[in-house]
């Protein structure tokens, strides 16, 4: 009888240990779950904000070209841009 006691206590010891490392394995995961969606969401924001920053790049090179036409157009149409360039506009 001796014997079976020390392996029941024996195995009911294994079973604490499984069950505490389990509990701290589950932690560990919801932890790691955690870390993974802040990663996601953090991914996800800075992609947006590589689209609105490409949008922005994409208008301001619209702006640079209606500029630049607007230079090309404004020395025939305005008459004192046809004497040396004296205004900021020529």
């Amino acid at each position: 009888m001796n014997a079976l006691d020390q392996r029941s206590s024996s195995l009911s010891e294994a079973a604490t240990r499984n069950a505490e490392r389990r509990m701290m394995l589950e932690s560990e995961l919801r932890a790691r779950k955690d870390r993974l969606a802040a990663l996601k969401k953090n991914n996800y924001q800075s992609a947006a904000g590589g689209d609105r920053i490409s949008d922005l790049d994409k208008q301001i090179g619209d702006y640079e070209s209606a500029i630049s036409a607007m230079k090309i157009a404004i020395p025939t149409t305005i008459p004192i841009c046809r004497r040396p360039a004296t205004a900021w506009w020529c």
